[in-house]
Formats: C-alpha cells, structure tokens, sequence
C-alpha cells in the first residue's frame, strides 16, 4: 500500500519522528500507557487519518497545527483530558472527529464549526458523546453534519439549532440539561426534519410542547423526547406523517389529552413509550391493530369507565361522579387473554400478590400481547386475581374502588400452622438490599425464525417460562430484582457486582415446547431469602 505505515511499534519508539510521505498513523498496539502528546510528536504533516481509539493514551491534546492534510481524527476510549483545542479548526480537511469516552472538560469550541477562509466546514462527523463538556453548544455552522453524538455530557441552554443541518441523518443529545426548544423557526423546521433520521433528546430538562412539526418527517425512523418536562398533546402527525417511525420515546414527561385515534395507522411502529405522563380518556380501537410489539401506558390516567379517576397504588381508585361501563372495559378490538402477569416487587410494587389476564386481540383471543403493557386501574381490575396463599378482598364504597390481596385463613396441625405463617411472613417481606444474587440466564435458540413459523406458540411457551421462574421464585421466597433483554446481562452483573452483592453462578433454565428444546431470551435476577 504506498504511503501507508501501520506503527506497531510501542511509544516512544526509537525514532524521534515520523517524516516523508506517512498519511496514516493506525495503531498503537500493546496497550502501553503514554501521553497523547508522545503520540502527536510523531505525526508528519502530511498525515491524513489518526487512528487511535481504545488505548491508554492520557493527557491534554497538543496544539495540531501544520496538519493540513487531515481528515479523520478518532481518540475515543481513552484518558485525555482538558479541553478541546480550539485550533482543530484549522484542520481544513477534516470531515472525521471522534473524542467519544473521555474526560474532556470545558465547552466545545465554537470555531470547529466556522467557515475556514472561503471554504465551509467539511465536518460530517462529530463524535463527542461521554465527556464532561459544559456550557452551550453551536453546531450552526456545521452544515455538512451527518453524524452527530453529544450525549451524556454537561451541555446547558438551548438545544444546538438544527434548522440548516440539512444533511444531518443521527442527532443524539440525551442525558444533558438542555432546556430550550430545539428548532425555534417553523419554516426551516420542515426542511430539517424531511432528512432526519434518527433524533434523541431524552433526559433532559426541555419543557413546554413537543419541539417538533412532524408534519414531513418522513425518514425518521427512532424518536425520542423521554424524561423532560414536557407538556401539551400527542400529535397526530406522529402516527400519519411518520411512515418509517419504528421508535417513539415520550415516557415520562407532563403530557396531556388522549391517544390519538389514528396510532394504528404508523404500521412500522415497533416500540412506543408513554408512560408516566398525565394521558386520559380511553384507549383508540387502533391501539394494537399496527405491529408494535411494545407500547407502555402505565402511571397516567387513562380509564375505561371513569371520567376523573385518581389512582391511589395497590388496588385502590378514587373517583368523582359515576362508573360508566356502556364504552365497555376494553375496546372492541382487544380481550383478556386467559393467561395471566404476576406483579411482584420489579413491577408494580404496590400491587404484589395480584396476578391480572395479558390483553390479546379480538382476533386472536389466545395469543396475548406480552408487550403491551397497561395499568389494571385502566379496566377496573376486571380479571385480577391472587397469588397462590392469598385472597381478594373487595372492600370497595362510593367513590373508591379498594381491592387487596390477604394471606389466607391456615389450617392443619399446629406445626403446619406454624410452618405455613413463617412462610407467610418470608414472601410479606420486600426485597432485601442486600443478601446473596441468583443470576438465571435462559435463552431460545434462533427466536426470530420460530416467532416468524409459530408466533402463537412462542407466546404460550414465554408465559409458560414466566410461570415456571414464578413458581421457582415463590417456593423459595424470592424476589425479582432485575429483568433484562440478553444484550444487557454482561453489564447488569457488572454492576451488580460493584454493589457488593454477592453474585452466584448463573443457571440456566430451559422446557421442551412442541417437540422443540427452546431458551426464552430474558435474564432474571432474583433475591433468594
């Protein structure tokens, strides 16, 4: 390859610079620790890519003038630390900048987005996301943004203006302090969005209403805007102008009205998070008539049969005026299953010892919908039941619905008796902070393809496995501390670890279903008393 070196040398080498005709410094192989500056002294001035993300690499960023050939700077997961050399910016080539997973401090410099000489910015990259940046952030200048990731720093103000980033395809600026609305002029909001592809600005400190006309944002396909403060409604615009949308984030935040009737009509709508928000009313019969294989409504208002219900927690409802049962308890297009979902302290904590059905379609009354997940306040707990040892007691008067479930009357000899109350008191118990961890890891090997052949019998063996780990945890008085999808097991036990719990080796549960060995794709953590 001509005019390539490959250093896999350990800094400081034996030479005290790298001249001629070098463009690509790539590795620094062995995992030395250094300097960055003891990197940057063997830079040639014709060096166009400097590849040096995951090392050991510590310090402050020299001055990189001369480097006038450059074109893609990554030092992402590494130590440095100070601030962002404003005279990058005289860097004219550069379209590649990666500082990600660094503890660079200060505000991030104005300059790198300003026109250099006659010539705008050729930055199409911008990677600075897992730093401890401050202050405001400008990115105006930076029209040739496709790429940008800013999230989980220290950022404040206004949220960076988009409105001529019109080839910006990626936006993250989660987890910062942004507190202004993001595009302020409506006629430029519409030409950013129409390219825009994915966009988050979730946990945050934005208030007032949804930032966004979405009228033509046609290409997005993940938007976010959870936990923020935001008030008004839901906009239609979201479910009929957004024909890619597959992600919609609006958890916890203050907003307010109905779901909009047309949700259904967004068919590529995957996940779709309003929980914890003020929403009302009753549920569109569109609800599940799209393909959302998750859709939160939990800790809002919504009711079937209420008009101003107040939810009190574990099994109480207060409300004014009447019960109106004539709009029925759910909408025409959905039933209860026959199955049933355990609350327990992972999930509704107040509601522990309360089992009530999964929801399913009308048209397929016998595959329930695990992922749509709605409070039970919502259909006057219609369907709900006890655990195993206890009893529903229906104690409700005008204006409050209260339910509960008590430890049932024992009988037997007087050693069972006792046995009986101190397993009583074993399960009353909440989850300890503390103790020994079970880790139960289990798995179904090639998901998608047997959801794709059998989806209905998927589901029947998922609520089977959530029975069977059920029974496991109730025998031996345990308590679920942690569900999680496979991809996050590594660091859950990770940080598990770091607590000071002591972590027992994972088991590994599995059950014949249909002539077939399959593992559920889910990892339990469960206390064990």
């Amino acid at each position: 390859m001509e005019n390539v070196l490959v250093i896999l040398a350990r800094f400081p080498c034996d030479f005290p610079c790298l001249k001629g005709n070098l463009n690509e410094l790539q590795t620094l192989p062995g995992g030395r620790t250094m300097t960055i500056t003891d990197a940057f002294d063997a830079i040639a001035c014709n060096l166009r890519m400097v590849w040096l993300p995951d090392n050991y690499l510590y310090g402050t960023i020299p001055d990189v003038l001369g480097l006038q050939e450059l074109q893609l700077l990554s030092l992402s997961n590494n130590y440095i630390s100070g601030r962002i050399p404003s005279n990058l910016s005289q860097t004219p080539r550069l379209t590649t900048l990666a500082l990600a997973n660094n503890s660079f401090e200060g505000t991030f410099p104005i300059s790198m987005c300003r026109d250099i000489g006659n010539r705008a910015s050729r930055l199409t990259d911008l990677f600075i996301n897992d730093n401890q940046l401050t202050g405001t952030l400008d990115i105006s200048g930076c029209k040739a943004l496709v790429n940008f990731w800013a999230m989980r720093n220290r950022f404040s103000g206004p949220a960076p203006t988009l409105t001529d980033n019109t080839n910006m395809r990626l936006a993250f600026l989660s987890n910062n302090n942004f507190s202004a609305p993001v595009i302020a002029d409506v006629t430029l909001r519409r030409r950013f969005i129409s390219y825009i592809l994915g966009f988050d600005l979730s946990y945050n400190k934005m208030a007032g209403n949804i930032p966004f006309d979405t009228d033509n944002m046609r290409m997005a396909t993940e938007v976010s805007f959870g936990h923020n403060k935001l008030t008004g409604t839901i906009a239609h615009a979201f479910f009929t102008d957004l024909g890619s949308l597959s992600y919609l984030d609006l958890q916890e935040n203050l907003l307010t009205g109905t779901i909009p009737e047309e949700f259904g009509e967004a068919n590529k709508l995957q996940r779709a998070l309003f929980n914890d928000n003020h929403l009302s009313g009753t549920l569109p019969d569109s609800i599940l008539s799209g393909s959302s294989l998750l859709i939160n409504l939990t800790a809002n208002h919504l009711s079937c049969c209420l008009d101003v219900p107040v939810y009190l927690g574990g099994g109480r409802i207060a409300y004014a005026g009447s019960v109106n049962y004539s709009r029925g308890l759910l909408p025409s297009t959905l039933v209860f299953s026959p199955m049933f979902v355990e609350y327990d302290s992972l999930y509704r904590p107040d509601l522990m010892h309360f089992k009530c059905p999964y929801i399913a379609r009308s048209s397929a009354p016998s595959k329930p919908v695990t992922g749509f997940v709605l409070d039970p306040e919502y259909y006057m707990y219609e369907g709900c039941k006890c655990i195993p040892g206890y009893e529903l007691v229906n104690a409700s008067i005008p204006g409050e619905i209260i339910l509960s479930c008590r430890a049932v009357v024992l009988e037997g000899s007087a050693f069972e008796v006792l046995q009986n109350i101190s397993d009583i008191r074993k399960r009353l118990h909440t989850a300890p902070m503390s103790g020994t961890v079970s880790i139960v890891v289990t798995d179904i090997e090639d998901f998608s393809t047997l959801t794709t052949r059998d989806p209905a019998l998927m589901m029947r063996a998922l609520v089977a496995h959530n029975d069977l780990i059920g029974k496991a945890k109730w025998d031996n008085y345990g308590f679920t501390v942690e569900q999680i999808p496979a991809t996050l097991q590594l660091r859950t036990i990770m940080n598990l670890a770091a607590s000071g719990l002591n972590v027992v080796p994972g088991l590994r549960c599995c059950f014949p279903c249909a002539r077939h060995l399959m593992w559920v794709a889910l990892l339990w953590a469960t206390f064990v008393a």
